[in-house]
């Protein structure tokens, strides 16, 4: 692999010289800013041989560097190992920022550049700022991004289909309504909407063959006016429908020459400039711009609407059933047939694939066993999987598309003898699900406030994971959703109630085990005081935690009663939809502790 990537970094700085480029950014991102943009776009991969789902470089005519944050720094080391690329860290102070290292690397009088539609016009303009500011100037790459890359994987094409109402809970004509009302309040008279799973909310429709269940398209909406711009072959299933409440379809590429022609000069234009690629904000910045941080899409798909709610805690049930036997199946007979990482994690996906609901699988699902499990975000890889065997730790986070919900799973398996220290360290996280699930706060309280609550029994031991503690969930899109989050990183998104996030503490020891817990909560009202209003979560996820990995001296009185309630909740929400082995399995797994 190694020389591969030397052989495609050769070509890069071949087409960076010939075009006067002395510094190239690369990113993994589309125009959209997707957080799974599609393979075609991930020039860190095919640059570096990076595959996770956090990362950027830094190609110059003389060195390499590679930046991403503690999640994937063991994975970095790994997967770069043997190529010319630097190492950083974006979780350690001290390390050199890509920006930085850019201005430092880039001689004055040269030029950097990058794909201009693969960097959000935010990052862009300050990049450019600071860059021109020590005398380094800005020349557009996305011909030399193109000419560099021969080889490059075509996604599948996205298949476009409607998301019926009786899971959307509000209508296509209602939704887009209620945005431009707001667009109006902010004075502007287009909206320009970049993010896909927004435009797909919006919309009511989905993509079965992509992993957010959203497909390549720009939306801009303004007085009597909604057009689509999407590659025609996707939305042709449905283009009647969508053109019948007045959605006008254009093709995907027209949206520049549509906005330097098609709007009037007069125009107050609102974009959010962390969403909007730099390609689209060139030819919009001769316009009145109106910036917004958050879509105002974004806004309304994280309220989860009565039936949206509804919808999700039916798929969470096929879940909870999915998972249960595949529990059964990997204690009874999984482990001792010599099976793979892999063929695994394909096993779990199968099971779900029972259900009529069941869109899709995840592509990027995680089953590590033993040290692999260390490897916060760690994929097994069909022909390099590790075989399981009966004894220590198996990590599981799997992700499942449904109609009327995107579910969101870790549970950690014990599969043999296991050291007291990992039942210390299982407790731990334990403690720290349950301390978030039983969280009583004060509306208005973001999430960097009670991320410490899941953390602190491990803080009691000087110990630490290195990934936040929940993200936003989608009703039937991206599995990661804004603008909420559980992080230890400043956030000043109010969680609210209607809000789906996951609670998902972890440790990982090097070299070793890892160990993960997840369920996905729901913020609802609590009550009112004297003292103000208090919102509490509702867990929605139903699936056994391992009683033998539990030190229940590690354990209050009231953490135990919270582990046999919800054990006994459990067993009474999935009991009705399993054959009598699998309710006599689940019966034990759940009993008292």
């Amino acid at each position: 692999m190694a020389t591969i990537i030397e052989n495609r970094l050769a070509l890069l700085r071949k087409n960076m010289e010939s075009n006067g480029i002395y510094t190239f950014i690369l990113t993994r991102f589309d125009p959209h800013q997707s957080a799974y943009g599609r393979k075609n776009w991930n020039y860190v991969e095919h640059f570096s041989g990076f595959s996770g789902s956090a990362g950027m470089a830094v190609v110059t005519l003389d060195k390499c560097a590679f930046w991403t944050d503690g999640r994937y720094a063991l994975q970095s080391q790994m997967e770069l190992a043997g190529t010319e690329f630097l190492i950083f860290n974006t979780s350690v102070p001290n390390d050199i920022s890509l920006e930085d290292f850019v201005i430092e690397n880039t001689p004055k009088g040269s030029s950097f550049s990058f794909d201009e539609r693969t960097l959000s016009m935010k990052s862009a303009s300050d990049i450019i700022k600071h860059a021109e500011l020590n005398g380094i100037s800005y020349k557009a790459g996305m011909e030399v991004a193109i000419a560099s890359i021969q080889e490059i994987k075509e996604s599948p094409k996205s298949e476009a289909i409607i998301y019926d109402v009786k899971y959307a809970g509000v209508g296509r004509k209602e939704k887009l309504e209620k945005i431009m009302t707001e667009v109006k309040k902010k004075n502007a008279t287009h909206y320009v909407i970049s993010s896909t799973e927004d435009i797909a909310w919006a919309l009511n429709v989905r993509s079965r063959t992509d992993q957010t269940l959203s497909f390549e398209a720009f939306l801009i909406l303004s007085e009597g006016q909604r057009v689509l711009f999407v590659e025609r072959d996707i939305i042709a299933p449905i283009k009647g429908e969508l053109e019948a409440d007045g959605v006008e379809i254009r093709d995907y590429n027209s949206i520049y020459d549509y906005v330097s022609e098609s709007i009037a000069k007069d125009a107050k234009v609102l974009i959010t400039p962390i969403r909007t690629c730099y390609a689209l904000y060139d030819v919009v910045k001769d316009l009145d711009m109106i910036h917004i941080d958050t879509d105002i899409t974004t806004d309304f798909k994280a309220l989860k609407n009565d039936v949206e709610i509804e919808k999700y805690k039916e798929v969470t049930i096929l879940d909870g059933v999915s998972m249960v036997k595949f529990i059964k199946w990997m204690k009874e007979s999984g482990k001792d047939e010599g099976i793979t990482e892999y063929q695994a994690y394909r096993k779990m996906q199968e099971i779900r694939m029972g259900f009529p609901q069941f869109i899709r699988s995840n592509e990027t699902g995680i089953c590590a066993y033993k040290e692999n499990g260390a490897v916060i975000h760690y994929t097994a890889d069909k022909e390099n999987s590790t075989v399981i065997k009966p004894s220590g730790m198996l990590l599981m986070d799997s992700v499942g598309y449904y109609m009327g919900g995107t579910t969101d799973i870790t549970r950690t398996f014990i599969l043999g003898e296991i050291t007291d220290e990992m039942k210390r360290n299982y407790t731990l996280v334990l403690k720290g699900l349950i301390s978030l699930s039983s969280l009583v706060f004060m509306d208005g309280m973001s999430g960097h406030y009670i991320d410490i609550i899941a953390r602190r029994p491990l803080w009691d031991e000087m110990l630490d994971y290195k990934h936040g503690t929940g993200h936003g969930i989608s009703a039937a899109l991206s599995v990661h959703e804004g603008p909420q989050r559980v992080a230890a990183q400043p956030n000043n998104v109010p969680i609210k109630s209607g809000m789906l996030l996951s609670n998902e503490p972890g440790f990982y020891k090097n070299g070793e085990y890892g160990i993960r817990l997840e369920n996905i909560i729901l913020a609802k009202e609590h009550g009112v005081s004297e003292h103000g209003r208090f919102l509490g979560f509702e867990t929605l996820t139903f699936a056994p935690f391992e009683l033998e990995a539990m030190d229940f001296g590690l354990l209050s009185d009231g953490e135990i009663a919270w582990v046999n309630g919800y054990h006994a909740r459990v067993y009474e929400v999935l009991a009705p939809h399993l054959d009598d082995g699998e309710r006599a399995w689940l019966r034990e797994a759940t009993r008292k502790a």
